[in-house]
This record gives C-alpha cells, structure tokens and sequence, in this order.
C-alpha cells in the first residue's frame, strides 16, 4: 500500500519554521509521496484551517503558537493524552478514519 498525502505545521508565524525542510528530507529518504507544508493561520481563518484539515489528502499537522490550546474544541476526537497533559496543549493533530 502507497501512502501520498499532505502534512504540515499551523500557526503564525511559521514562515521562519524548517521544519519543512526536516520533514520532506526524511518522507523523500523514506521514498513516501508526502509532502511537508507550511500553513500560515490567523485568528480568522482557524476554522477554515481546521475544515482543510479533513480534506482527503491531509494525512494530519503540527499544531504550533498561537493555536495550541485554541484548536483542542475544534477537532473531533483528541486522545486521551492530550487530556492529562498539563498544560493542556495540541502539539499534532493525526487523522484517523474516525476523525473524518
């Protein structure tokens, strides 16, 4: 099975963040069609943001400053995990079959 789809990091800013470069070097290495993007986020457009979310092909995101906490009502299931975590913040969000 071929796994192709898209990820990337939400916040603002995030025009300075290499974690593009990071991950799209280790998805090519691993020979996976995935790309790595940013995803510029204000306030205004954070429910958009989340509807692309469930597009077919985004497989998830990092979750980075502002959003960290403005995001966890937003998303359809949050793991447990993220409950019990002190300081309450979504750090990634992973798309699951059940989170359609």
């Amino acid at each position: 099975m071929s796994i192709s789809g898209r990820v990337g990091i939400i916040g603002s800013p995030v025009a300075h963040s290499l974690s593009p470069k990071i991950h799209n070097a280790a998805l090519q290495s691993l020979g996976l069609d995935i790309s790595y993007e940013l995803w510029e986020t204000n306030e205004e457009n954070l429910g958009e943001r989340i509807e692309m979310l469930r597009a077919p092909d985004i497989l998830g995101a990092n979750v980075t400053v502002p959003f960290k906490q403005k995001i966890i009502p937003m998303v359809n299931r949050v793991f447990h995990y993220f409950h019990e975590n002190i300081s309450k913040k979504l750090n990634r969000y992973i798309k699951t079959p059940m989170s359609k």
